[in-house]
């Protein structure tokens, strides 16, 4: 099936819509600064991302035959994905915040790295939350841009 399928296309804008406005609530100090209350929606993603998958697999599968309005936003994202990724990699030492016997620390599955100041815990919160919310973007931005591709792809003539 690689038919244009309209609800999923929006649905897919507006959940990259609603990743975008979590993404940017991050860059201020608002309550958008743990990303625990998030893990349900990470699950969101995954499936919504797999279901496009599973129900496209026949459809083109080349992003060189995108049309280059489509591309170019979505290797931007990624690469800024990339980028947000790298970052909180070197400045969090491969790690991440939590809490452990009231004390924010950095760890890595369990293993110790360094304890944190209020200020970096909270930095190193909303910095963990925006490495995810660029993911699901990222995921969300792709999806689209597949249908809006697949749509296209409809409405060109038929070679003969």
């Amino acid at each position: 099936m690689s038919r244009f399928d309209k609800p999923v296309f929006f649905l897919c804008l507006a959940c990259f819509f609603a990743t975008l406005l979590i993404h940017c609530g991050t860059f201020f100090f608002t309550g958008l600064n743990n990303i625990d209350p998030f893990v349900p929606f990470h699950f969101i993603v995954i499936a919504a991302g797999g279901f496009v998958a599973l129900r496209y697999r026949n459809a083109p599968k080349s992003l060189a035959k995108w049309a280059p309005p489509l591309r170019v936003p979505f290797y931007i994202l990624f690469a800024y994905f990339l980028l947000t990724m790298a970052l909180m990699y070197i400045y969090f030492e491969g790690g991440s915040p939590t809490v452990v016997d009231g004390k924010p620390q950095l760890s890595n599955h369990g293993r110790f790295i360094r304890y944190l100041t209020d200020e970096e815990f909270a930095y190193a919160q909303h910095y963990e939350l925006r490495l995810f919310s660029c993911a699901w973007m990222s995921i969300f931005a792709g999806t689209a841009a597949y249908l809006a591709q697949l749509r296209e792809n409809a409405k060109a003539p038929v070679p003969e």
